[in-house]
């Protein structure tokens, strides 16, 4: 396949290679997260999806040459240049994906984990608020626990029932085949079954939330439930 006009040639390719290669450390551990924006059609409450790619000094250095490989001196000239340091590297490393329905950054591993870390504390404190809103109980209670394990255990058992309790499955199906429509009797299974993994996630979620930022609360709840598994030993 022909080189486009101006871009480089294989032996400035290998150079390039060489070059960035010796510039990239060997502890060099990056992430690069692509989000796209959420469907217009799912409403102001709609979620877009995200990629993340760890980037090690190799994916790096193959990142950054299959830039340069397009690059034309216009290219080069906007970026500063080819590459003096690490710093200058990271400006060739070809990010991919983005596009007007998306956004990609690179970051360091340890700011991904931190950035990660913040994300799912700021999730779990908004699914616990409306867990306190819901069944009127403080967030530092064991009646909030009780109330976390209510809450998504209720909707676990009740999409495991629409799969699987024989009469339900029955009149589902039976509904389904009178309009013509089996599909959907499948469809709907498997939509069920996502919300139930849905509800016993979210469930974990909050105690793994739990064990880390309230660990007495959680140290109590243990022992309550201890006490009890032995009450109903009869010790």
């Amino acid at each position: 396949m022909a080189r486009q006009k101006n871009t480089p040639n294989a032996e400035q390719v290998a150079a390039f290679r060489a070059l960035v290669k010796g510039l990239i450390p060997e502890t060099a551990r990056y992430v690069a997260v692509t989000s796209w924006y959420p469907d217009p059609e799912d409403g102001p409450g709609g979620e877009g999806s995200r990629q993340v790619k760890k980037l090690g000094p190799k994916r790096l250095a193959r990142a950054a040459v299959e830039m340069y490989k397009g690059s034309t001196p216009e290219d080069i000239e906007y970026l500063g240049g080819l590459p003096t340091d690490f710093a200058g590297v990271l400006k060739w490393v070809d990010l991919g994906n983005e596009s007007d329905w998306s956004t990609t950054r690179l970051m360091t591993l340890k700011d991904f984990n931190r950035d990660e870390e913040e994300r799912e504390r700021k999730a779990c404190e908004g699914m616990a608020a409306q867990i306190v809103a819901k069944y009127k109980v403080k967030l530092t209670s064991l009646a909030f626990i009780a109330a976390v394990h209510r809450h998504y255990g209720r909707i676990a058992d009740s999409e495991r029932r629409f799969r699987t309790d024989p009469e339900v499955r029955m009149e589902r199906w039976a509904r389904a085949s009178s309009m013509g429509n089996s599909e959907g009797f499948w469809s709907d299974n498997d939509y069920s079954s996502s919300l139930q993994h849905r509800a016993e996630e979210d469930r974990d979620r909050l105690i793994r939330y739990l064990h880390r930022y309230c660990p007495l609360l959680m140290a109590r709840w243990e022992e309550r439930r201890a006490a009890r598994r032995q009450e109903r030993q009869g010790g």
